[in-house]
């Protein structure tokens, strides 16, 4: 199901907490509002943005890609989490549609 492309953010730094140093990527989109596995969903209208752990191999897929892009993304395991979630490893864009023809 395609989603919007709208950005992606690098956050770095040194925890806290352990003092070890961190690196993070997250893809931003939009999605429709009702794609939820929510069970108490009431009301759902229109686009809500979403994060996703991107890999940083992918960063040079989406550095060309213009912002509110339609895109289908693609997954992998995630070997920084023990490959238990998942992360955007790429994209394709979905196709184009078919004009209807006028009689």
């Amino acid at each position: 199901m395609p989603v919007v492309f709208l950005g992606i953010v690098e956050y770095k730094g040194v925890s806290k907490k352990s003092g070890n140093p961190y690196q993070m990527m997250e893809l931003h989109f939009a999605d429709f509002a009702t794609n939820t596995k929510r069970s108490d969903l009431g009301f759902a209208q229109g686009l809500v943005g979403k994060t996703m752990a991107i890999s940083p191999e992918a960063i040079d897929k989406f550095k060309d890609l213009p912002h509110l892009t339609a895109v289908n993304l693609e997954f992998e395991a995630d070997p920084d989490r023990d490959y238990q979630t998942t992360r955007v490893c790429g994209y394709n864009l979905p196709p184009k549609p078919v004009a209807a023809k006028q009689a």
